[in-house]
């Protein structure tokens, strides 16, 4: 890296890929690899951030699991996956949302209408709705998946739209 400065090390980084590489990843790891240049220039980080920031992405992988993403975690606290949601939504659909911190992967599977409060205080919530297209079809075997609030509070579950939509 002879006679590389601050000014040409990210077309620097670009030079690295070879004519096999696959376009798409190619312009993905490069617009990464310049914003985070610009990153790192606009805050003039420094070595000692630097040695900060790198242990804490390294502790990410010492608490993912099979069933515990921590990068998906962190990309869920930044935005990021919302943001790719949204940009990924079908005009005129609705925003998919992303999975919270009180979602129960396996919860069991329930029939319209079941009852998630059982036997927690607090008062009874009625929601009901119909799942649809954007042109207005409903639409049957739609998933709707409930987290769970708290210790106190109701149970994760799962349910399905029925043949007219309704959840």
């Amino acid at each position: 890296m002879r006679n590389v400065t601050e000014d040409t090390l990210t077309d620097a980084f670009e030079a690295y890929f070879g004519r096999d590489t696959d376009p798409r990843f190619k312009e993905v790891m490069t617009a990464l690899t310049r914003h985070l240049h610009a990153f790192a220039r606009q805050v003039n980080l420094t070595h000692a951030e630097w040695d900060q920031g790198i242990p804490f992405l390294e502790r990410m992988t010492e608490f993912t699991t099979r069933e515990r993403h921590e990068f998906v975690l962190l990309s869920d606290v930044l935005g990021l996956s919302s943001l790719v949601d949204i940009i990924n939504t079908v005009p005129g659909g609705t925003n998919s949302s992303v999975l919270g911190p009180f979602h129960v992967s396996g919860s069991p599977r329930i029939p319209i209408g079941h009852d998630l409060k059982h036997h927690y205080p607090g008062p009874v919530l009625l929601a009901t709705g119909v799942v649809r297209s954007i042109n207005g079809t409903p639409i049957e075997g739609a998933e709707l998946d409930t987290g769970k609030p708290s210790r106190t509070a109701s149970i994760p579950a799962r349910t399905r739209s029925s043949a007219c939509g309704r959840i």
